[in-house]
């Protein structure tokens, strides 16, 4: 009973939030993915550059813990989730440790990258700051009409005419 008693007291009680993706045991398996290269400045979260790539075959990601989540959504539904940190942003511990991370905090510019699993049909991704702030909304269609603007706007390359031997044109 007392070793029962000093393991429960010796283990820490963390206060789970709530799943905001269905739970399975296992996160799926995805062939294509997202780099979001992420910034938070003064409290600010903002979105710098979004790369898109695949796997060659389907993979499962590898998940982390962390104050930030980036959530898949497809339809207005959230259909998948990853969780990620700043660097310098990491949670303090209690008393004064507590106040003066909270300083630092308010002052701090620092980015990282995070690699989101990208499943068939997810239209946006939303970064979340679990402790509080503005959700910020990826489209993903966007990198897309992007470059389907850019290939309307180019010019169509134009035949140069080039002189052969015989004294012709091509």
């Amino acid at each position: 009973m007392r070793i029962a008693l000093l393991l429960l007291l010796a283990c820490p009680i963390a206060a789970a939030e709530p799943p905001r993706v269905p739970v399975s045991a296992r996160p799926p398996a995805v062939t294509a993915w997202a780099d979001l290269a992420v910034r938070w400045t003064r409290g600010k979260l903002t979105v710098e550059k979004v790369e898109r790539g695949t796997f060659e075959r389907p993979t499962v990601m590898k998940r982390f813990v962390g104050r930030f989540e980036a959530r898949v959504v497809r339809a207005g539904h959230t259909v998948d989730s990853v969780r990620f940190d700043f660097p310098l942003l990491a949670d303090a511990d209690a008393g004064n440790q507590e106040d003066i991370a909270r300083r630092m905090q308010a002052n701090v510019a620092t980015s990282t990258r995070v690699r989101v699993p990208l499943p068939d049909g997810a239209d946006a991704i939303v970064l979340v700051d679990t402790h509080g702030g503005l959700p910020v909304r990826v489209p993903l269609a966007l990198s897309a009409v992007i470059r389907a603007a850019a290939a309307v706007a180019a010019p169509a390359p134009v035949p140069i005419p080039v002189a052969v031997p015989d004294g012709g044109a091509r």
